[in-house]
């Protein structure tokens, strides 16, 4: 992350690249960054738009998540991109909030771009896509 964004809280959170920073802090310390986290993403969201409660909601749980299993060889899977910001940002991806958007800017749901590698995201807003189903995918219900 560029700590030379202004705004954007400085502290713990810039040592955080990977959720293996997640996992060497202690109980004190992850308090700490989950308070940095939360006045991050209110901060971002005020700049560029953005889903800000449901975000709110799942820090502890993201930092959790990350703490007690090894992503990325453990899969995490997300219910929809609304909660992930605060994964992205364990994940070495906070340098890309807290900046106005682009004109086409990048989904606000997870993808492939940036993912480890073999990660096939989805979400309830974007089903699987035929190709990720294989030759004979199901056919909806009607």
């Amino acid at each position: 992350m560029d700590g030379s964004q202004p705004g954007l809280p400085v502290g713990l959170i810039e040592s955080i690249s990977s959720p293996a920073d997640v996992r060497r802090l202690s109980y004190q310390q992850l308090d700490l960054l989950a308070e940095e986290i939360r006045a991050f993403v209110v901060h971002a969201v005020s700049v560029t738009g953005g889903h800000l409660g449901s975000n709110l909601g799942v820090v502890e749980l993201t930092l959790a998540v990350h703490r007690v299993f090894d992503s990325p060889d453990d899969i995490v899977l997300w219910d929809t991109g609304h909660q992930a910001y605060v994964h992205k940002i364990v994940t070495g991806r906070a340098g890309d909030f807290g900046r106005p958007r682009p004109a086409r800017p990048p989904s606000g749901l997870p993808g492939r771009a940036g993912a480890a590698p073999g990660a096939r995201p989805h979400s309830a807003a974007r089903p699987p896509r035929r190709s990720d189903q294989g030759e004979h995918p199901r056919q909806p219900d009607r």
